[in-house]
């Protein structure tokens, strides 16, 4: 009998048919949603506060949510019920966009996202993709039979991995996923720490501005009445302009190697976040090493070397649960995300894109007439080739015959 585990914090069940008792997984917490370096607690909302860590989370949700997912059977696209629920309607109160955005930012920061395939009682037909809190999901998984269940929290219903669609992050197992949070939680304590210095060091108005000095002599009282009549003058919004007595100086003092210290580490952790969810810098809003050409590189970096991996993910699961093995062998069918929309910049390179696609055979007319939300023509769905373009093989038969007459 297989050694068990229990890795959440829930209590043991009984497995059904005698089978060894799971290992039971809480998503929620596995996942790791609190992060601690040293004496800097940080939680998953406190994260999103972090002006880098959301604008990584934002940039590839919404880079995921707005791409279609397009049903193909043997390189034909399919516009059946199943692809039409994923594009249109996956719920009843989700759109495509709001469903994959929510799932993306889950499987980033939760390093889970659920989704309950809902099948019509009568047909057995996909009727609904239900979302699912990570926190609403536990996993049963039975090392001997290497099989998972899941258990939806708040009806305490049973459910087959075949009813579950479950995308994972990086996961050590196969069984649970590990946020990219987790492993950043050093880095975040640290931007925490740095940003609440940063924030103290500005309603301090920039640390130490500058030294008052005084001829006379002044005591204690005196002192502080300068000091508050000071800090009043220079937090006003008039601009702070300060009248000084015969007898008084005002000496500015720079930025110091401390605070300059400071700034540079803020910036570092804007690359260092970066690094953790694969992007540019660029993309965060740092521009300090960014011109059109670079720009344009870390845009198709960010396609080929961040998104598509996710897209990838994402994509196999979908084929496994919403796909038979029949529809996959037999029928070529899968799901597939389209990207081309990332790659064109320009209406004019758009034109060339397309051009090239029609006068090479690749598309129809009324293929990339529906890309662009036009209208269908007449005799547009054929597909066109140049006639001053053939094959080796054809050159080679052209001359046999030419030799031959």
């Amino acid at each position: 009998m297989a050694e068990n585990r229990i890795l959440g914090i829930f209590p043991r069940r009984a497995s059904k048919r005698g089978l060894p008792d799971p290992t039971v997984t809480n998503p929620a917490t596995d996942g790791a949603l609190l992060y601690q370096s040293r004496h800097t607690h940080v939680s998953d909302e406190k994260a999103m506060m972090l002006s880098a860590v959301y604008r990584a989370v934002d940039l590839i949700s919404n880079a995921v949510a707005m791409l279609p997912i397009t049903l193909f059977a043997n390189g034909r696209r399919i516009d059946n019920d199943l692809s039409y629920l994923i594009n249109h309607e996956p719920n009843f109160i989700s759109t495509h966009f709001q469903l994959f955005k929510t799932l993306t930012i889950d499987i980033l920061q939760r390093g889970n996202a659920f989704l309950w395939i809902r099948r019509g009682r009568a047909t057995g037909a996909i009727e609904e993709l239900r979302y699912l809190k990570p926190e609403e999901v536990k996993i049963l998984y039975n090392e001997e039979t290497n099989r998972k269940r899941f258990v939806i929290k708040h009806t305490d219903e049973e459910l087959d991995a075949e009813d579950i669609i479950h995308f994972m992050n990086y996961t050590t197992d196969g069984v649970v996923g590990i946020s990219v949070l987790s492993k950043a939680r050093r880095s975040l304590g640290i931007s925490w720490a740095s940003e609440q210095t940063a924030e103290n060091y500005f309603e301090k108005g920039g640390a130490v501005t500058g030294v008052l000095a005084s001829k006379a002599m002044l005591n204690n009282k005196q002192k502080e009445e300068i000091r508050t009549q000071w800090k009043e003058v220079m937090a006003s919004e008039d601009g702070g302009i300060a009248i000084l007595g015969a007898d008084m100086t005002f000496t500015p003092i720079t930025l110091s190697a401390s605070d300059a210290q400071l700034l540079e580490t803020r910036h570092f952790n804007v690359e260092e976040i970066a690094r953790f969810y694969g992007i540019s810098p660029t993309l965060l809003g740092d521009l300090t090493k960014s011109s059109y050409a670079t720009f344009e590189a870390t845009s198709l970096d960010f396609l080929t070397n961040s998104l598509q991996p996710r897209l990838t993910n994402i994509e196999q699961e979908l084929n496994l649960k919403l796909l038979s093995r029949r529809e996959k062998q037999v029928q070529g069918m899968h799901f597939a995300f389209e990207t081309e929309d990332l790659l064109r910049c320009t209406k004019t390179e758009m034109a060339g894109y397309y051009r090239d696609l029609i006068n090479n055979g690749v598309m129809t007319v009324n293929e990339v007439r529906r890309k662009l939300d036009f209208e269908p023509v007449a005799g547009g769905d054929e597909n066109y080739i140049q006639l001053n373009m053939t094959t080796l093989t054809g050159v080679k038969n052209n001359k046999e015959n030419e030799q031959e007459n």
